[in-house]
Parts: structure tokens; C-alpha cells; sequence
């Protein structure tokens, strides 16, 4: 039951990523929470096991995480200049247009060199700043645990986990504030574990939390009238909404992204319907995949939109999405194709339709 009702909950969480990714008007909605659950999720599965261990998680981590983030990676380098022929990049019509430009061997080996060591991605992948920030969330809290553990059993000094993760957050998000950038994400590791952590607690104390509909019904309202004044990019260096002084926005975020996560930990434990549960178990078991695919399936629905309108062929390298006056009423199409062309991507790999193809491109666990 737990892990059916956890791979719902991922499947629901990659679909609200890939829908915040659209012109959606309930962007700003999702934006509350969607980034979090997934650090929540990844909470939930921690095994504080491997506090025994560190170095064995991190080892699993690297094959789980790293070795995929460096095969997405490294195969959208090596198919930036065909991108950049079909115009999916183009140095007039790309919102990053510094960085779009063809690459030759040189440009070709240091932008793999940068993936790597977790230093660039491609703007198609832009989804996969999640990916390192995730290993690293990981790590730190394993190795904290850790350290935590063995004072505990040479010096009998307990160290309390939460205070720690407080002063990580309130330094992620100040830092964060005052515009300042860290390497390797830690901004936003800092600033997210707490949920990572809240992750951890739930599972400690699952059975004692309850779950009904009225409170769901009652917290979705209420975030439908938070999502007007307060929202979070956790992506854009964790900035919250402007409409907010920043240390309310920062108090009220955590309480916000929880309700959301409540709401929707309450519908994936609710879903009861055989065939509608084995497809939210599939989508959720794919999340990594529809990450790393959903902004290339994009441009099919930006060609549609072209030959519709009879539009410059370069549009196509509007990133995200053609993002032009009249035309924001695509988002489902957007929607649609983001998630379902991985999906039967990931299926044909699957079922091994390409010969080339035999490890699967497995979830994040």
C-alpha cells in the first residue's frame, strides 16, 4: 500500500511540474508545493540505515542519480547542433540567447566536461537543476545524520536533527535574498531540506496523521487565495513573490508547501480505481524520464502552433513555450504532449522497440 499510494503521489508531482512548465493560469497554484513534495517524497524513502554507512548511500546515489543526470546530459550536448539546424535553438528568437549558439568539438567537450561536475546543463534539460540538488540534499543530510550518530555512540552527546535543519533553511533562503548565488545549488539545498526533512518525520509518524476530505476541500481553497499574493521559484535562486515582504513570505512558505503536499498525499492515498492507479504508479515510476523529455515534446505543440498561425519557423525556439499574446490558450496541448509523448517514449524503451536500448531509465527513489 505504501509504495503504490508513494508512486502515486509521484506520478501526481510530475504532472503538476510539467503543467507549472506550461502557460497554465494554475501555475502559480502548483508553484506552492510541487517542487517541495518531490524533496518530501525523496524524505519519505530515506533509510536512516545508511547513517551507519554514508559512504554506501552515496555510492547508490551516484548510480541512481549522477550516472543519469551525465547520460541525459552528455546525449543533449551531442544533439545541441541538430537542435540548433531544426531551430529548437536560435540566437534571435531564444530567451537565453547567450548561451545558444553551435557548438564546435572544443565548445562540445567542455560543456561535457561542465555536466560532469554538475557546472552546466542544456536549457532543454532545464528541469534537471533538480537532479544534483537532490544528490547533494541527500548527502548532506546522510553524512549530518552520520556524524550525529557517532557522537551519540563514542561521547553519548545526542545532536536533535531539526535544529540543524532550521539554520539550513533560514541561511538558504537569506542568502537567497540578498541575491547571492552558491555553487552547486546549495542555495536551494539549504533552503529545501526542511522538506527532506518533513519527509523523514512522516514516515516516522504516518499512522498517527489522518487524512479527510473536508480538510483537503478546506486547504485547497485556501490555497487558491495564497497562490494571489505568494508564490516561490525554487529553481530561480528560491525567489518568492514581490508581493510578500520576504521574512512573512519566508514564514508562511513552509506552512503553504505542507498544505499542498497534504492535499495531495490525501488523493494519491484515495485513489481506489484499478486501471487509474496503475497508470498514476506508471507516470510516477517515470518521473525522471518525463523531466528530461517534456521541454523537447514541447516544440512539437510550438511547430503545431506555427503551421496554425502561420508563424516564423524560428519561433520554435521560444523556451519554454511560444509565449506570444493570444496564443497562452495552448497550455493543454502543452500539457498533454509533455507528459504523454515520454510516456510512450519510456514505453517503447520498455518493451525494448529500440535495439540499442537494454538498461532501463529507471525513477527516482
Amino acid at each position: 500500500m505504501k509504495i503504490e499510494y508513494i508512486d502515486n503521489l509521484r506520478g501526481i508531482g510530475i504532472m503538476l511540474i510539467v503543467l507549472g512548465h506550461t502557460s497554465s493560469p494554475f501555475s502559480n497554484y502548483v508553484y506552492q508545493f510541487h517542487v517541495p513534495l518531490f524533496f518530501f517524497i525523496s524524505g519519505y524513502l530515506f533509510n536512516s540505515a545508511y547513517f551507519d554507512n554514508p559512504i554506501r548511500f552515496i555510492n547508490k546515489r551516484i548510480n541512481r542519480l549522477y550516472l543519469k543526470y551525465i547520460y541525459f546530459g552528455v546525449t543533449f550536448i551531442l544533439l545541441h547542433n541538430i537542435f540548433f539546424k531544426l531551430n529548437i535553438y536560435n540566437i534571435s528568437y531564444n530567451a537565453d540567447a547567450t548561451s545558444i549558439q553551435l557548438y564546435n568539438l572544443k565548445d562540445t567537450i567542455i560543456e561535457i566536461l561542465k555536466t560532469i561536475i554538475f557546472r552546466n546543463r542544456e536549457q532543454l534539460l532545464g528541469g534537471f537543476w533538480f537532479i544534483p540538488a537532490l544528490f547533494l540534499m541527500e548527502s548532506l543530510y546522510c553524512l549530518v545524520g552520520a556524524v550525529s550518530l557517532q557522537l551519540k555512540k563514542t561521547y553519548n552527546f545526542k545532536i536533535y536533527l531539526l535544529p540543524i535543519i532550521l539554520i539550513f533553511f533560514f541561511l538558504g533562503n537569506i542568502i537567497s535574498n540578498f541575491d547571492v548565488r552558491l555553487p552547486y545549488y546549495l542555495n536551494i539545498v539549504f533552503a529545501q531540506i526542511l522538506f527532506f526533512y518533513m519527509g523523514v518525520l512522516y514516515r516516522k509518524n504516518e499512522e498517527r496523521i489522518h487524512f479527510n476530505f473536508y480538510s483537503a476541500l478546506l486547504i485547497s481553497i485556501v490555497l487558491v487565495f495564497t497562490s494571489l499574493y505568494f508564490n516561490v521559484d525554487v529553481s530561480n535562486n528560491n525567489h518568492y513573490s514581490d508581493k510578500l515582504p520576504f521574512a512573512i513570505a519566508l514564514i508562511l512558505f513552509p506552512f503553504v508547501a505542507l498544505s499542498g503536499i497534504y492535499i495531495l498525499i490525501y488523493i494519491a492515498r484515495n485513489i481506489t480505481n484499478k486501471y487509474i492507479s496503475i497508470f498514476f504508479q506508471y507516470v510516477g515510476r517515470n518521473t525522471l524520464f518525463i523531466l528530461g523529455v517534456h521541454f523537447i515534446s514541447f516544440k512539437i505543440v510550438s511547430y503545431l502552433i506555427i503551421l496554425n498561425y502561420d508563424l516564423p519557423l524560428k519561433l520554435m525556439s521560444n523556451f519554454p513555450y511560444i509565449d506570444s499574446i493570444g496564443l497562452k490558450c495552448w497550455w493543454p496541448l502543452y500539457w498533454f504532449v509533455g507528459l504523454f509523448v515520454p510516456l510512450i517514449i519510456k514505453f517503447l524503451f520498455d518493451k525494448r522497440y529500440f535495439f540499442f536500448n537494454k538498461t532501463k531509465i529507471v525513477d527516482i527513489d
